[in-house]
């Protein structure tokens, strides 16, 4: 959601983090794997509100259930985090696409 701003005859739009950040990727691995948002819930045995949220990016989940997810899902972590299809890290730190 984007928070509008005016000052006289200027609109100022500025976007708030939420919009910019993706941090995790648990929806793409989900729909990769054609598994819906309710079945990964009872997999990790967690509501579906919270799965839901998380897969949204509205929240984000803890270290260990990031890890139990993974595991349901039989991908790495570092995949629901990033797309290593197109994110690679180099020998010297930086990223690369």
């Amino acid at each position: 959601m984007d928070i509008l701003i005016f000052i006289g005859n200027f609109k100022l739009q500025i976007a708030t983090m939420a919009d910019k950040l993706k941090l995790n990727r648990i929806k793409v691995v989900l729909a990769e794997k054609e598994i819906e948002q309710k079945v990964l819930a009872g997999m990790v045995k967690r509501d579906y509100n919270t799965i839901n949220r998380i897969c949204n990016n509205t929240s984000q989940p803890t270290l260990k259930l990031l890890y139990q997810i993974a595991l349901a899902l039989d991908v790495s972590v570092c995949d629901l985090l990033v797309d290593s299809k197109t994110v690679r890290l180099n020998v010297d730190g930086s990223f690369s696409k």
